[in-house]
């Protein structure tokens, strides 16, 4: 018996928003990905198509040629020219459809990017006229989540001095003076934070803007800066 794919849940439309970008360009909101903790939402040129994790298996940014131009123009610039052959009756019109012809086939060649969806049986792209700047690490954010999905994204941690974790407890919160580097718990595990400072965990997902993230080469990097409050972290053990 095949594997029926269920149909997307209605009530993943209002989980929690996790992370959003804007496609094209800052405050656009007709082109626009938001990530939520079950369903990702892609609002492309005011069309809005929602995915469920569950099926998702990774996210991609790809250059696809535009078939359309590309074979139309071949052929109009290709009959135009033909003509040229068999009649000088209307040269200028024909030279000028030849152009257009060969314009559209250079256009259709020369492409677009596009964000593509994949899923397990089939693929989504949606073509972008540019990328916005965020975009990449959206789609790296977003694929770690997918990857460990229907399991949570996991911990991070960042290195506390003694003196940082005596005032958190003694006061109840800390600020940061300057953003600091976190690493995924599973690999602070095995890093050694000092004689003099300990690995404190925290849950990513809900810190929101106080974790910004970054693309340093392939690698996603988290820093975390602002208030952090004792209840949002907990020592590594």
């Amino acid at each position: 018996m095949e594997a029926h794919q269920q149909p997307y849940k209605e009530q993943e439309r209002v989980s929690q928003l996790i992370a959003r970008t804007p496609l094209v360009r800052e405050g656009d909101a007709a082109n626009q990905a938001l990530l939520s903790e079950h369903a990702l939402q892609i609002k492309h040129r005011g069309k809005s198509r929602a995915f469920s994790l569950q099926y998702v298996e990774r996210l991609s940014l790809e250059h696809r040629k535009l078939w359309l131009p590309l074979i139309g123009g071949a052929i109009v610039a290709s009959l135009c020219l033909l003509a040229l052959l068999h009649t000088f009756t209307m040269p200028y019109r024909l030279l000028s459809g030849a152009a257009i012809g060969l314009l559209g086939v250079w256009w259709g060649y020369r492409g677009s990017m596009a964000l593509v969806v994949y899923e397990q049986r089939n693929h989504t792209d949606f073509l972008l006229s540019r990328v916005a700047q965020p975009v990449p690490v959206f789609l790296a954010f977003a694929n770690r989540l997918i990857r460990r999905y229907p399991q949570p994204l996991g911990n991070y941690c960042i290195s506390l001095s003694i003196q940082e974790w005596q005032q958190i407890n003694l006061r109840g919160n800390i600020t940061l003076a300057e953003p600091r580097l976190c690493l995924q718990q599973e690999v602070a595990l095995y890093q050694n934070a000092g004689s003099s400072a300990l690995w404190v965990a925290f849950d990513p997902l809900r810190l929101g803007n106080r974790l910004q993230w970054s693309l340093e080469g392939q690698e996603l990097q988290g820093r975390l800066s602002g208030t952090i409050r004792v209840q949002e972290v907990s020592p590594l053990s």
